[in-house]
């Protein structure tokens, strides 16, 4: 009995260390770099759908990732998500004949962004994807304000504009655009989403370029 009782406490122990780990893991703001093995798809709003090298299959097969730094759109056009799969396609097929050793689809600088969805640069074959689309036009790219911290599009931070509009709650305005502190999109005041916001998490845009510069997209429903 006493041996099954010292098992027990050390099994506590170790999955205490374990959940600190995790816990610390999950504060950390960059997450590091990741190779892609596979691209399998790319959605309406332009997330690339892809298997990541030495990650578990529950976290590492099919998940999604966001550009850095290109403007949110309620919908890319076919030809940007056929124009971005091929490349990356066509890279991945490269690889084993041109340069084995060095990863022709790489993450950067990962974060978390929202709803199981990640947030990297892209390179492709030592180029950046993003600014890629920049340059052909498939794109634009996020203007963050200078008071905005950098990672802005995965995780917003709060500007002084938004903390003088959050001070103190009030019923959802006439005009404008509303978003929650949390929240990745943004809303027309009558959408049926942003009455659900909760006043002490709300907060309100007066342009829609000021909630496009905080990092949030617009609503797929009201279409602001």
């Amino acid at each position: 009995m006493r041996l099954i009782g010292m098992l027990g406490v050390a099994f506590l122990l170790c999955c205490g260390t374990l959940f600190a780990q995790q816990d610390a893991e999950i504060k950390t703001d960059n997450f590091g770099d990741a190779v892609v093995t596979k691209a399998l798809r790319v959605d309406a709003v332009c997330r690339i759908y892809c298997d990541i090298a030495d990650w578990p299959a529950v976290i590492g097969s099919e998940i999604p990732v966001q550009i850095r730094g290109l403007e949110p759109q309620p919908e890319f056009s076919l030809t940007v998500r056929t124009f971005i799969l091929e490349t990356l396609s066509n890279a991945l097929k490269a690889t084993d004949a041109n340069s084995p050793t060095t990863p022709a689809v790489q993450l950067k600088n990962i974060q978390r962004g929202q709803t199981f969805c990640l947030v990297a640069d892209i390179e492709v074959a030592g180029k950046d994807l993003g600014q890629m689309l920049i340059d052909r036009g498939y794109a634009k790219k996020l203007i963050v304000p200078k008071n905005a911290e950098p990672a802005a599009q995965a995780l917003p931070a709060a500007s002084e504009s938004e903390k003088q509009d959050t001070a103190s709650p009030a019923a959802a305005p006439a005009e404008g655009y509303i978003s929650s502190k949390s929240g990745k999109v943004f809303h027309k005041p009558t959408c049926t989403h942003a009455n659900r916001i909760k006043e002490n998490t709300k907060i309100v845009y007066k342009t829609k370029e000021d909630a496009v510069a905080s990092g949030r997209r617009p609503c797929l429903a009201c279409k602001p």
